[in-house]
């Protein structure tokens, strides 16, 4: 007879050690399984492999409502359900604004409490949320610049270089 396997810290049991091994990671907050593309991790390999159809350019399951289009056919209901049906069941206790997913409170948190969890870890730079971060982060590693042609300046996001050339070599009008 096989041995049940059962969680010292909840009421979980498994008849496969491998099994218990990857629930013991929701206790440890241990997500070993990394996606290569947005450092998103993931506490057991077929999630991550399920995730990874995020980041494909085959979007084929359309929102019903807007034009938007989504990789999964769960991501394109969840839009619809958050946004088209307006309904946002996680209120911020602080100034009582609403929201459609507990992870967009969780960041309008950390307004209030003034918290800056995500560094860069090339310029120690913090950030509210971990997008920016990474979106910040290009600076120090993208190959692609936008170098200016009137001064030495270069830039990595094309917006950046687009405004610099606007404020600073643009003839201004007499």
């Amino acid at each position: 007879m096989q041995q049940r396997h059962q969680c010292s810290k909840c009421t979980f049991s498994s008849d496969y050690k491998h099994n218990m091994i990857a629930h013991m990671r929701v206790h440890n907050d241990e997500k070993p399984f990394r996606c290569d593309v947005c450092e998103k991790n993931f506490r057991r390999e077929h999630h991550l492999q399920s995730h990874m159809v995020v980041h494909t350019k085959n979007k084929q399951f359309n929102c019903g409502v807007c034009t938007k289009t989504f990789a999964t056919k769960s991501q394109a209901t969840a839009h619809e359900k958050k946004i088209h049906c307006k309904k946002k069941p996680y209120q911020c206790r602080v100034c009582k604004e609403s929201f459609g997913y507990s992870q967009t409170l969780h960041n309008h948190m950390l307004l209030h409490n003034g918290e800056l969890p995500f560094t860069c870890k090339y310029c120690e730079k913090k950030f509210r949320q971990r997008g920016n971060m990474l979106r910040h982060m290009k600076i120090h590693t993208s190959a692609q610049r936008h170098q200016c042609a009137e001064c030495p300046l270069s830039f990595s996001r094309i917006e950046k270089f687009q405004e610099h050339m606007k404020t600073e070599h643009m003839e201004k009008e007499s």
